[in-house]
């Protein structure tokens, strides 16, 4: 995230553009080829904020869901010297993916709002994989999911 933002009030995005509807960061829209030249040579991939933006996961979480403060690490990260940020590669963005959702991404491949969908989690007995306090989002086990819900 700080990458984007860096490059948008730094001029260095040619293509920004804001969404009418969507106040503050979330109506921010940029091209990801613009990003991607942004980014270390040679190293596929992308920050932690970006890929935590595009997980649903809110930046409020900090550096939570890539810590292994709770047991495991949710999301495997590499350092990238001269990045501040933590480096996230496809292969572990596909790992994440595979083992977990987040409320906000089951809420639209359920295709369905907030309240409807906590009835069917709670109709199934699906419970959050973690304290959401403690990755700073709600994560279930994506085989936890039933494949009804997931559409």
């Amino acid at each position: 995230m700080k990458l984007v933002l860096s490059a948008v009030f730094g001029g260095r995005l040619r293509r920004v553009m804001r969404l009418e509807k969507k106040p503050g960061l979330s109506g921010l829209l940029v091209d990801p080829r613009e990003v991607k030249s942004l980014t270390p040579r040679g190293l596929t991939g992308m920050s932690a904020g970006l890929a935590f933006m595009m997980l649903g996961i809110g930046v409020a979480a900090g550096k939570r869901p890539i810590s292994a403060q709770f047991g495991e690490t949710v999301l495997k990260t590499v350092s990238v010297q001269g990045e501040e940020d933590a480096w996230v590669t496809p292969a572990a963005m596909a790992c994440f993916r595979r083992r977990y959702v987040t409320f906000k991404s089951l809420l639209i491949e359920a295709k369905c709002n907030q309240p409807q969908l906590k009835r069917m989690l709670a109709a199934h007995e699906i419970k959050p994989a973690f304290d959401p306090k403690t990755p700073g989002a709600i994560l279930y086990r994506r085989a936890d999911v039933p494949k009804s819900l997931e559409t």
